[in-house]
Formats: C-alpha cells, sequence, structure tokens
C-alpha cells in the first residue's frame, strides 16, 4: 500500500538537508583542526595518528555520500510523485480488481446500447424523444466510463514506474558501516 503525504515528506526532506549541512560542516572543522594538530605535532606516535586521522576522514566522506544519496532518493520520490498530487494512497495490488471492474461497467453499457440500436426508431411515437435521450446519456457514461478507466490505467503505470526507479535506487546505496576511532598512544616503554 502506497501512503504518500508530500507535505510531510518535504518537511522531513528539509530536515534531512539541515543534518548534511551540519555534518558537514562539522565534519570539515573536526579534521581541519586535526590536520592542524599534526603539523604542530612532530613525533612517531603524530604520523600514526595522521594516517589514523586521514583514513577517518575517508571513512567520513562515505557517510556523507551516503547521507546525499539517500537524500537524493527522498527528493525523486518527492519530485516523481508531485506530478500526481500531494496526498497519494494506491493498492498496487488492487490494480487488477479495479480495472476490472470499470471494465465491467462498460461492458453493461455496451449491452444497453445495443439493446438501444435494436429498437426500431423510423417512425415517430412520443417515447421517441426519451428513447434517444437515455440512449445519448447511456453513451455519455459508456464514453466516460473508458476515460476514467485509461486515465486510472496510466495512473498505475506512472505509480508501478516510479516505485521501479525507486526500487532500483534503494537497491544501488551502499551500506556503510561507521567505525569507531581507535588511537592509543604509543608512549614508548616504560620499564626501566
Amino acid at each position: 500500500m502506497i501512503d504518500i503525504d508530500l507535505t510531510k515528506l518535504k518537511n522531513e526532506i528539509d530536515k534531512v538537508k539541515v543534518i548534511i549541512d551540519e555534518y558537514e560542516e562539522i565534519q570539515q572543522n573536526i579534521f581541519n583542526q586535526l590536520k592542524d594538530s599534526c603539523i604542530n605535532w612532530q613525533d612517531g606516535n603524530s604520523l600514526v595518528f595522521e594516517e589514523k586521522t586521514y583514513h577517518e576522514k575517508q571513512e567520513s566522506e562515505l557517510l556523507l555520500l551516503s547521507l546525499k544519496n539517500k537524500k537524493e532518493i527522498y527528493d525523486f520520490i518527492y519530485n516523481s510523485y508531485s506530478e500526481i498530487g500531494k496526498k497519494i494512497k494506491c493498492n498496487l495490488e488492487s490494480k487488477k480488481n479495479v480495472l476490472s471492474s470499470i471494465e465491467n461497467c462498460i461492458s453493461k453499457t455496451s449491452i444497453i446500447l445495443n439493446d438501444f440500436n435494436k429498437i426500431d426508431t423510423s417512425f415517430y411515437y412520443y417515447e421517441k424523444n426519451d428513447i434517444c435521450k437515455q440512449k445519448n446519456c447511456i453513451k455519455n457514461i459508456h464514453r466516460s466510463l473508458t476515460n476514467i478507466k485509461n486515465s486510472i490505467s496510466k495512473m498505475y503505470a506512472k505509480i508501478e514506474k516510479i516505485e521501479k526507479e525507486i526500487l532500483i535506487k534503494i537497491q544501488e546505496l551502499d551500506n556503510i558501516k561507521v567505525n569507531d576511532f581507535d588511537y592509543e598512544l604509543n608512549w614508548g616503554d616504560n620499564n626501566g
């Protein structure tokens, strides 16, 4: 069941953007300060610390990229579904039943129209105008039902396409495992 409120989704996207921006700023500040500390600290420990910091920064960049990729999926969902409406509720599993029900109604109007066509209107009688009005009414209903069916069918196709594209995008995401930064100073041998 698809149940999307684009106003709420937009609010969540905005929150994620703020988090990404804050993360990016904090990340730059931390790694710039760590880099500066390595410049002022020169011994065997500083080289190991600098290397661990470099690897930590790479992991941090991967996490940031992952957050941005997830935000892009939210943006894609928002942009794709905003073409349809603000609130979307759809059960793709009921597609066949919905279209079948409409097709059943279309068939019944076709049968009724065939019955109207069997009526002999070659001579004038009092009910002829009423019969023609009713026949035109059924033709309009038939036409409306056909348009509705086509419209609903296109909507289902559009939603199915969006859902397939979302699934592909989600499958392309990498899972990022964030490791703890673990560094112990080696102060040398204190035994003696």
